[in-house]
């Protein structure tokens, strides 16, 4: 009588096992779908704003503002070259760093960007950190950087090499 206890048990248990295993893939599916459609979203969030009567620059702005929204992303900003220099075109960071986010583009780091006209997205996860740093910061920054991995032996800063700076450097 035990056994058929147990054995019941046991095959209760799969069948449970079974069952969690089949609502974790419809869940996995579900939130798939839901990032699908949130990024269908954002599309024809774009393509509305791309068809409006409005300014290009007001149209930056308002792309600028979906990129935070639906995105959850704290700063953002958008820079343009004009032809003959980086302009800020859109941006929920204060002014006073205008002028370091337009000289980014003669940083390393961008270089790959700037060559290749592709977008360039810098995230910062820690609510405490300040998004634009001066000039001299940045530049202190990647010298650091560089000599971390120089030691490492390594040709290219790699973010394991940015992840051992010191956060007074930041």
């Amino acid at each position: 009588m035990a056994i058929l206890v147990i054995g019941v048990l046991l095959l209760a248990i799969a069948v449970l096992v079974v069952y969690n295993i089949q609502v974790q893939k419809k869940i996995e599916e579900y939130k798939n779908l839901e990032e699908r459609r949130n990024k269908l979203s954002v599309i024809q969030d774009f393509l509305n704003i791309a068809g409006e009567e409005n300014a290009v620059d007001d149209k930056l702005r308002k792309i600028n503002e979906i990129v935070i929204d639906k995105y959850n992303i704290k700063y953002s900003t958008l820079v343009i070259f004009d032809g003959a220099e980086y302009v800020v075109k859109a941006s929920n960071v204060d002014k006073m760093h205008y002028e370091t986010l337009s000289n980014l583009h003669t940083e390393e780091i961008f270089q790959d960007s700037v060559a290749t006209a592709t977008p360039k997205y810098i995230t910062i996860e820690n609510e405490n950190e300040k998004l634009a740093l001066s000039s001299r910061a940045y530049s202190r920054i990647l010298k650091v950087a560089r000599t971390i991995a120089d030691l490492a032996n390594s040709d290219n800063i790699k973010q394991e090499h940015l992840a051992e700076l010191r956060p007074s450097l930041l």
